[in-house]
């Protein structure tokens, strides 16, 4: 264990303390910045990634996808102060834990955190450098707060839903009996809880994203700062993609609050879901009514459709949602693609509306869409022809395109073909180039239990410095950086802006645990 870095047991999902943080005096690069593509450099067997770790394969991105999705997460809202923050009484976060920790005396148990920042609303980013030094109790979570001049305190529907979604996920992951144990094991209690806190927050978050963020005609507005109690409309346009995007939030809550027997029954809330449910029914029927233009729209539309029709009640409405995902895939074929990008996200819709409906021709436009980002792939650099730069959110659709293909669409694509891009891209872009900012030991992080399931080099990737050597005075948040540019010359991805963006944050990280796929990311609403 290196000297000044503690296991901290508590609710948060990133667990390092500093014992004494004296700050990162990089810029985050350390050891993968002087691996550039040095000559002669070996290529990653399993990707063609010159200068890559023949180690790292697809159970390696895997595995990754696992901590860091997790990481970005716990910095943002448990953390982080960068939102609206909450804390709950005392004796509701009492009878949480005892609802997840009824196991053996001998076993694993919750221990409560001091001063976590729990968030009922997202702000659109951030400054992840940690604001102060240590103050010698490990159990605080104020150690773990982002510098405040760095906030942008806008609050969008886009980084909301996102958030929202993400913690749904997570929280499905902590309270599934074969991951992390039922409450009577003797392992798994500190994970079992966090996943009641991020649904505590998760709900919360829906609840004040339908209070404060609606107009008169029930759609979410674009643009909101935090005003008292309430918030300040600046922009009440109403933007397409931003109510798909809530849609699928508002359903993933849904669906826990319908089927808590199959998240150890500890997710039960009828008040929240006759709420949540009749909020989505709703807003719905509001979504059918819209004209998506764009490749953007009409993938996220699709997806959107897909998570309301399987989480929906209503028979009637479910049939509804599947004529629009139709409508949507076919909008999607005749779409024009302006490069690289715009095809990831065509093929993250056309899989969902050819996977759902069985339409060979949506499939096959993905197909074809492939081969087109086939071509303009360089597997010695894990760059693409054309794109210079990549901001987190655009990272995520293409790690988006590329799993929802290897998964679901194996017959029309060569699937080793698709993991070796995977393979290559995430190495380059997520790794090597430095979008993944930071990353803690493994034993300062992992369960015994998650130990016992991965191999060393799963668990981050080698040269990724830990939080006190990532930069800033006092340290930096494992959270990705807002964006990474090619470098032509030396041949290697790097980070162009370091900042936080909350909504292409967690939509990378959403796309990166359903590249784990313990939790599945591809609902069937048949």
């Amino acid at each position: 264990m290196r000297r000044g870095w503690r296991l901290v047991a508590l609710a948060g999902l990133i667990t390092l303390t500093a014992a004494a943080c004296g700050g990162g005096d990089g810029d985050g690069d350390g050891e993968l910045a002087r691996a550039d593509r040095d000559a002669g450099a070996e290529a990653n067997p399993n990707s063609g990634l010159v200068g890559g770790s023949a180690e790292f394969d697809i159970d390696a991105v895997s595995w990754n996808s696992y901590w860091y999705s997790r990481y970005n997460l716990g910095n943002l809202v448990m953390m982080s102060g960068l939102g609206v923050t909450f804390m709950p009484a005392m004796e509701d976060v009492q009878a949480m834990a005892a609802a997840v920790d009824q196991g053996p005396e001998a076993g694993e148990h919750v221990t409560l955190p001091e001063n976590p920042a729990l968030l009922k609303a997202v702000f659109a980013g951030g400054n992840p450098e940690f604001a102060t030094a240590f103050n010698g109790n490990p159990g605080d979570f104020t150690n773990w707060r982002w510098d405040p001049t760095g906030t942008d305190d806008r609050i969008t529907p886009s980084a909301m839903a996102q958030t929202i979604t993400k913690e749904v996920e997570w929280a499905k992951l902590f309270n599934n009996a074969a991951w992390a144990g039922s409450p009577t094991d003797d392992f798994g209690a500190m994970d079992r809880f966090k996943g009641m806190a991020l649904f505590a927050e998760a709900k919360m978050q829906a609840t004040f994203a339908l209070d404060m963020l609606r107009n008169a005609d029930g759609f979410f507005v674009a643009l909101a700062r935090p005003e008292g109690e309430g918030v300040t409309v600046e922009d009440d346009s109403i933007d397409v993609a931003d109510q798909y995007q809530m849609l699928q939030a508002l359903a993933d809550v849904r669906t826990v609050l319908d089927h808590p027997d199959a998240f150890n029954n500890v997710y039960g809330d009828e008040q929240a879901k006759a709420m949540i449910g009749a909020a989505a029914d709703e807003l719905f029927t509001l979504v059918a009514e819209l004209e998506p233009k764009t490749v953007s729209e009409l993938s996220l539309g699709a997806q959107a459709m897909t998570w309301f029709a399987a989480a929906t009640g209503d028979d009637g409405l479910r049939a509804q949602a599947r004529t629009e995902l139709r409508s949507l895939g076919d909008a999607l074929v005749g779409a024009r693609r302006d490069g690289v990008v715009e095809r990831a996200v065509a093929i993250r819709g056309l899989v969902e509306s050819g996977r759902v409906l069985g339409e060979e021709k949506h499939l096959d436009a993905a197909a074809a869409d492939f081969e087109a980002i086939q071509d303009a792939y360089d597997p010695a650099t894990g760059s693409f022809d054309g794109v210079t730069e990549l901001s987190n959110w655009e990272v995520g659709d293409v790690l988006g395109a590329l799993n929802t293909l290897r998964v679901n669409a194996a017959e029309v694509v060569d699937k080793a073909d698709v993991e070796r891009m995977l393979v290559g891209f995430f190495e380059a872009v997520v790794n090597r180039g430095g979008l993944m900012r930071a990353a803690p030991p493994k034993e300062m992080e992992a369960s015994p239990f998650e130990i016992e399931r991965m191999d060393d080099a799963h668990f981050a990737y080698q040269g990724i410095p830990t939080p006190d050597k990532a930069g800033g005075k006092y340290g930096t948040a494992a959270v990705d950086a807002a964006s990474v540019r090619f470098d032509a010359e030396s041949g290697r991805w790097k980070v162009a802006d370091k900042g936080f963006d909350t909504a292409g944050s967690m939509h990378a990280s959403n796309e990166q645990i359903w590249t784990f796929g313990f939790v599945d990311g591809y609902p069937d609403p048949s």
